[in-house]
């Protein structure tokens, strides 16, 4: 479930908040918003693109028009904050990809020899023409016109 955004003019905003000046927080329908950017008309992508971001983590935002500025206003849901619910997202996906990958295989690997600046050494490196002849075992081989195409 994806967060709103809702636009007030200033007026409408006035009636309807109840303004706490020294925490620059308001509360609209039982819900507590603190202040964010203030920018000018000129910039409403910004103001647009910021607003989605926050709706993408489920946070509901105002935007306030008065004559000069849109005003952002940002619902106060938890404790974490979007940069950190950036990152815990990321951590997520991360740790999706790493379980994805099988992990009672092992990777084969091969021995190489290389040289820099006239030093000879041996580096253990992955047999990607190894990996690939595993996966090719797991599939079954396809003809098209008579001939193997894998």
């Amino acid at each position: 479930m994806a967060g709103k955004t809702t636009y007030l003019t200033i007026e409408e905003f006035n009636n309807q908040a109840v303004l706490n000046q020294l925490d620059s927080k308001c509360t609209i329908n039982n819900s507590i918003f603190k202040k964010g950017d203030v920018l000018q008309h000129q910039e409403i992508k910004e103001v647009l693109d910021i607003c989605n971001n926050y709706n993408d983590f489920n946070i509901n935002t105002l935007i306030v028009n008065s004559q000069e500025t849109l005003t952002i206003w940002i619902e106060e849901k938890s404790q974490v904050s979007p940069v950190q619910a950036i990152e815990i997202q990321k951590n997520k996906d991360n740790q999706e990809k790493i379980e994805s990958w099988p992990t009672n295989q092992s990777v084969p690997t091969k021995k190489v020899i290389k040289r820099y600046r006239g030093q000879v050494y041996e580096e253990e490196v992955a047999d990607w023409s190894a990996m690939q002849q595993m996966n090719q075992q797991n599939k079954p081989r396809r003809k098209y016109r008579g001939h193997y195409i894998d």
